[in-house]
């Protein structure tokens, strides 16, 4: 059934519509990752990041990337490491300190739930224009420079860093690359779009 809002304050339509389409989208997307990939968003956002930082990283590192408490990161690799997904190795050069490393499995899931996670994209983008989709970009931006303003004072909110971006570019087109050679598009997958 679907709820129709009426406001008399836009604004407020406005926010009321932005929250429940956000949670519309996270419990989409947590239950097609789970579904399609076994994995949740949040170990999905992880092995993504360690992806992108290409090596060894530490908790502090993923939550600062993230904009997550370390305590809650922390959690999340502990029970990622005992399915396999992560290890924990010793910094060489600090040994008081661990480092967390992609194991293969890892790479498989976060490869398996890119896959998935672009076909979702792809899926609730696919009723707008490019131009509607670089204007929702555009609002989307100065809203998180705003709430970030508000959250860190003066601090300018992390942007995607183009080597990152470049990693998840790669890391498409791999997924693009194996869904080739397996026979094309699967349902829900994400083959032949990067």
């Amino acid at each position: 059934m679907t709820v129709t809002f009426v406001f008399s304050e836009l604004r407020h339509k406005v926010w009321v519509l932005w929250h429940h389409t956000s949670d519309l989208i996270s419990k989409y997307t947590e239950t097609e990752l789970t579904k399609k990939a076994g994995l949740s968003h949040q170990q999905y956002l992880i092995l993504l990041t360690m992806e992108c930082i290409n090596g060894p990283v530490t908790a502090t590192d993923l939550a600062n990337r993230l904009e997550r408490n370390t305590n809650s990161i922390s959690t999340l690799v502990d029970r990622m490491e005992r399915r396999g997904l992560v290890e924990k190795v010793k910094d060489l050069r600090d040994r008081r300190s661990v480092r967390l490393a992609v194991t293969r499995e890892g790479k498989d899931k976060l490869e398996q739930a890119t896959k998935v996670g672009w076909g979702l994209i792809e899926e609730l983008t696919s009723d707008f224009s490019e131009e509607e989709l670089q204007v929702l970009a555009n609002l989307l931006e100065k809203l998180r420079a705003k709430v970030s303003g508000e959250i860190t004072p003066g601090k300018v909110p992390q942007e995607i860093r183009p080597k990152d971006f470049q990693k998840i570019i790669q890391l498409l087109a791999r997924v693009k690359t194996g869904a080739e050679r397996g026979g094309g598009k699967e349902k829900g997958g994400a083959a032949g779009t990067v």
